[in-house]
């Protein structure tokens, strides 16, 4: 393919489907370190915890055979410790030279939402007119086959648990449709500083443009090299005349032109990237994905074809076949994708309903009452948050489903990384506006911040366990991710992660799975981690609440 430099200061990897077979691409790679993370630690009554052992001081802890096992003088991962960080993954494994398919970005993890603005671009006597019902139609469309809808043309697929909806907020916080209309004969045909004009805030929506594409079906830059994420240029463009479902122009008429341009968005190259690559290295030649195939070049005809000794993967969304013939997106393509989303847009999305789209309801505990709302509400009165499309007649509130819950109360607290710390324990029994404050500390190109906090439960087993949290930051950005740790298998178990605002976020992680499997079954200890992540950028971190609620 073509090196094509966009400046003198940027270059950037560009694709599109033209209506012949012409690409471009040019790509520059940034690495970021991982962070360290272990588990010995001191409560608040001086004792230290290490794994499943207790010692009197750190001079016991050094004396102990653990110590001696486990850790050693020098501070080097051990692998169970390296399987827990994988849960953070970096830009280091999508980048455009590499895909690690880790367990890490699987889509069972959990969902990501996009909020989509649609800019219509016409000619100024309207050629090129879209409607609303023809734009919903395309993001109905790219919900099919990014999440393998069944009965949809997507379902041979793979549900890439990737949700995209027409933004309700624009940046100035005002209620919009999620689309825009400019009439434009210039700006129509692709010329022009439309995007500046036009784009909203890059980081936060997925901007999606039509016009002539400038003669292409589409085109996008693939953010993985830098450079890309947060710039006005940032976004997809689709030919108007291939955007939505059942659009003019056969035989592109069924919005998998968007779909197409999205993975380049998210991440993806084409099949045919690199053409006949060697299946040694299959993460770092070609397409950087190991379960699609080699393919000599694009596919315009038929629904089948071979080359490199092998069937092509035509029916791949990467490819350049007809829409009808389109219809997956691989398993490890999907984690590409997310790995993408989570690393190089971490402000894009937001997790399960947790910011913007329509909100779905669920049940919610005001003391003894139940009553069915939607989670921000239930949160703002107080309540507890039963999950998504619970029911007051699935649900007791008097009694969590068995048993009496109590609240774990706290009763240590470790600060692991973070220069400054101001407040202490009492900070995080409630919200109540008396916050722990700690100051980031900078790792790489990291600024981090975390706490170990300890809660102690009246039982050693329980049925039921939920944990709500509060935090807030002097700048956005951030991203937070709340851990269990794990007696059990000995790690640290993700359960929330969001981005994380300057206003106070109260998060609920409720019923949590396997919830014995939190509780030191000698002591009833209970260790919660929160953690908040920004890069580039220093920040404080207030900490108002951490909550866990047992349920023998």
């Amino acid at each position: 393919m073509q090196s094509l430099t966009c400046s003198s200061f940027i270059k950037l990897t560009f694709v599109g489907i033209f209506l012949a077979s012409t690409s471009f691409a040019g790509e520059i790679e940034t690495k970021a370190p991982s962070a360290k993370m272990g588990v010995v630690w001191e409560n608040d009554q001086g004792i230290i915890k290490a794994g499943d052992h207790s010692y009197r001081s750190w001079v016991a802890y050094f004396q102990s055979d653990f110590y001696k096992d486990q850790r050693g003088r020098c501070g080097s991962l051990s692998p169970s410790t390296e399987q827990s960080q994988a849960l953070w993954g970096n830009t280091g494994d999508c980048t455009n030279s590499y895909t690690n398919p880790s367990g890490t970005y699987d889509p069972s993890t959990g969902l990501f939402r996009i909020p989509v603005v649609v800019h219509v671009i016409t000619r100024n006597n309207g050629t090129g007119f879209i409607s609303d019902a023809m734009v919903q139609s395309q993001i109905d469309v790219l919900n099919e086959d990014f999440q393998a809808i069944p009965g949809s043309l997507g379902s041979p697929g793979t549900d890439c648990s990737l949700e995209f909806y027409l933004a309700t907020t624009d940046p100035d916080g005002n209620t919009t449709s999620g689309i825009t209309r400019t009439a434009s004969n210039s700006w129509y045909n692709d010329h022009g500083n439309y995007k500046n004009a036009l784009s909203w805030d890059t980081n936060r929506y997925l901007n999606i443009y039509t016009n002539t594409a400038g003669g292409y079906l589409g085109y996008a830059y693939i953010p993985n090299g830098g450079g890309v994420v947060g710039s006005n240029y940032d976004g997809v463009v689709i030919n108007w005349q291939a955007f939505g479902r059942n659009s003019p122009l056969d035989p592109y008429d069924l919005g998998r032109t968007a779909t197409h341009e999205v993975g380049h968005y998210l991440g993806l190259f084409h099949t045919f990237q690199g053409g006949c690559a060697s299946a040694t290295g299959c993460n770092s030649n070609g397409d950087l994905i190991c379960d699609t195939n080699p393919e000599s070049g694009p596919n315009y005809s038929g629904c089948w074809s071979s080359s490199c000794g092998s069937s092509d993967p035509v029916r791949n969304y990467m490819d350049y076949s007809q829409d009808l013939c389109m219809d997956n997106f691989t398993p490890y393509q999907a984690r590409r994708m997310r790995c993408t989303v989570e690393n190089w847009r971490q402000n894009l999305w937001s997790w399960d309903n947790g910011g913007g789209g329509s909100d779905p309801t669920g049940a919610c505990c005001i003391e003894s009452s139940c009553n069915v709302d939607i989670e921000s509400y239930c949160l703002a009165t107080g309540g507890t948050y039963q999950g998504d499309n619970t029911t007051c007649g699935n649900v007791s509130c008097n009694d969590g489903g068995g048993g009496n819950p109590t609240d774990a109360p706290i009763t240590g607290l470790l600060v692991q990384i973070g220069t400054t710390l101001s407040g202490n324990i009492a900070d995080l029994d409630d919200s109540d506006n008396s916050y722990l404050l700690i100051d980031a500390t900078k790792s790489g190109s990291k600024y981090e911040c975390r706490i170990d906090v300890t809660c102690t439960a009246e039982s050693t087993t329980a049925s039921r366990i939920d944990v709500r949290t509060e935090v807030g930051a002097s700048t956005t950005g951030l991203k937070t991710k709340v851990y269990l740790y794990d007696f059990y298998t000995n790690k640290w178990d993700r359960i929330i992660q969001y981005n994380q605002g300057t206003a106070d976020t109260i998060k609920e992680a409720n019923d949590v799975s396997s919830p014995s499997s939190y509780i030191d079954s000698s002591t009833g200890e209970i260790l919660v981690r929160v953690y908040c992540l920004k890069r580039n950028g220093d920040y404080v971190a207030f900490l108002d609440e951490v909550n866990v609620t047992v349920t023998p």
